[in-house]
């Protein structure tokens, strides 16, 4: 059902007619345009998509092993808060992106085998983040 969705806004998003459409049915200008961006980033990189475009490029810059710690060769604005997968992906390279990932999905899997062991609904809680 979801992905069924997804298609069709898809589609609609693709005509100008169904742009039209989305405007009458209530969606802002700006919102049109971060869908823009999202679904054709390297058609707006100098406006509207610069920040996504130029993470993009860092991330695929940083190669297999990366840069270094703290080599930071492209301009990425606010990367100290917005865009920190990206400056691990450019300085540490696919294997520290990689191991960024992996874990994270063992803290995640972590939280669940807590919440299973535990019969407390507090801990249950807790763990999931309620």
């Amino acid at each position: 059902v979801v992905v069924g969705f997804l298609v069709a806004f898809y589609l609609i998003f693709l005509f100008p007619e169904g742009k039209e459409l989305l405007l009458k049915l209530g969606m802002d200008t700006y919102q049109l345009n971060r869908i823009s961006a999202w679904l054709e980033p390297f058609a707006f990189s100098e406006t509207i998509a610069y920040q996504q475009t130029q993470s993009m490029i860092a991330i695929g810059s940083g190669g297999l092993f990366g840069k270094g710690f703290n080599v930071l060769e492209l301009p990425v604005p606010v990367r100290e808060s917005d865009m920190i997968f990206t400056v691990i992906a450019e300085n540490f390279g696919f294997m520290g992106s990689a191991l960024l990932l992996m874990l994270y999905l063992l803290l995640i899997y972590r939280m669940l085998v807590v919440t299973f062991e535990f019969n407390n609904l507090f801990y249950t809680y807790i763990a999931t983040g309620f």
